[in-house]
């Protein structure tokens, strides 16, 4: 094997064996307001059709649905103004993996919003460069400015 500059080469053919859809999770954040529509509509009817896509699709609400998968979590249940889902991704989160178990595959897990698209082949290629066993983030820093307490206002990884 030849070595690029970086060594990037080299560090993609030993993860490359990780990076399949079996070991990313979905996890979409939804609304009541939205889940029989836009989560129906653009998640399940896009790009998480094939049934080895939607079995790893977990999606949360401020209600549960189960005609469209969808669940909820005490601390995020009825909660469905925008303050309130602005918090809800690391509530879930932290909910989610401390009272359910993932798949013993789960390496990564992907947030994404009801009415965003994943590419699914370009995230395995994209995580096929990096090796789930580290502690890795990626992602938009936002803010918004709503947080009255602080001066830049909600500062999350998005």
């Amino acid at each position: 094997m030849t070595r690029s500059l970086f060594g990037r080469d080299r560090f993609r053919s030993e993860c490359i064996q990780y990076n399949s859809l079996s070991n990313i999770t979905f996890l979409v954040m939804t609304g009541s307001q939205h889940q029989k529509d836009r989560f129906k509509n653009q998640v399940l009817d896009t790009w998480a059709t094939a049934s080895s896509i939607r079995e790893r699709v977990v999606a949360v609400s401020d209600m549960a649905d189960s005609s469209v998968g969808v669940i909820t979590f005490p601390e995020v249940e009825g909660k469905s103004s925008y303050d309130d889902a602005q918090h809800r991704q690391p509530r879930f989160i932290r909910s989610y993996l401390s009272s359910h178990k993932l798949w013993p595959t789960t390496e990564w897990l992907m947030l994404v919003d009801d009415d965003t698209y994943v590419n699914i082949d370009k995230v395995r290629r994209f995580l096929d460069r990096y090796d789930p066993r580290l502690s890795l983030s990626f992602g938009y820093v936002f803010a918004d400015g709503v947080d009255k307490d602080s001066p830049i206002g909600y500062t999350y990884l998005s």
